[in-house]
């Protein structure tokens, strides 16, 4: 560690970013497989059903999103991102919730400037989702 602390001297910034580094977590898994499932009174059929129906249908919603987006439509990004939300819900997919519930909360406050880079976000992390409902069955019933 001689060499890190080396450069950390002479380079402050870069000290700062390995502890930066250090303090961030790693994301959260996309589902709560556990939680999802306990909210379901431990039924994990049910969650996979509602996890292969929300697959089905997240492409369709999406694509009302980016069209709302598009639009500038305030009330429809607002529907949309809530019915998302609520979707996301069942499977306790926090991150993906948050961008939901914080694209809903622009659209309710007219806020629309910075609409396409939340929807944006709310997207990479449907997708994030969406590739976690590939997972294996095993892991979905961990």
């Amino acid at each position: 560690h001689q060499w890190l602390n080396a450069i950390e001297e002479t380079l402050p910034a870069a000290g700062r970013a390995r502890h930066e580094y250090r303090r961030k977590a790693l994301p959260r898994p996309p589902i709560d497989w556990k939680r999802g499932v306990a909210r379901l009174e431990g039924d994990s059929e049910l969650f996979r059903e509602l996890l292969k129906l929300f697959a089905l249908e997240a492409p369709a919603t999406l694509g009302r999103l980016r069209d709302a987006v598009e639009r500038k439509d305030a009330a429809g990004i607002q529907q949309t991102a809530h019915t998302l939300k609520g979707s996301l819900g069942n499977f306790c997919a926090e991150e993906a919730i948050q961008a939901a519930s914080a694209l809903e909360t622009m659209a309710r406050d007219g806020r629309l400037e910075q609409a396409e880079e939340a929807a944006r976000n709310l997207e990479q992390e449907v997708g994030r989702v969406l590739a976690a409902i590939e997972t294996p069955e095993s892991e979905v019933a961990g």
